[in-house]
C-alpha cells in the first residue's frame, strides 16, 4: 500500500516500522467473492487507480 500511494502521489511517504504490538493481526487480506455473491457488486478499480483517486 505505502509503495502504490507513494506511486500515485508521486511523493515521499515517510514510514516507521515497529514491532508488533500484543493483538497485530499477522497478515490482512480480503476477498471480494461474498460481496460479488450477495449484492452483486463487484469492484470496478484496483488499488493503484483508488490511490490515484
Amino acid at each position: 500500500m505505502v509503495a502504490t500511494s507513494k506511486k500515485a502521489s508521486g511523493k515521499k511517504i515517510p514510514i516507521k516500522l515497529c514491532p508488533r504490538r500484543p493483538g497485530d493481526a499477522t497478515g490482512v487480506y480480503a476477498s471480494t467473492e461474498k460481496t460479488q455473491k450477495e449484492l452483486g457488486w463487484k469492484a470496478k478499480y484496483g488499488i493503484a487507480e483508488m490511490c490515484r483517486d
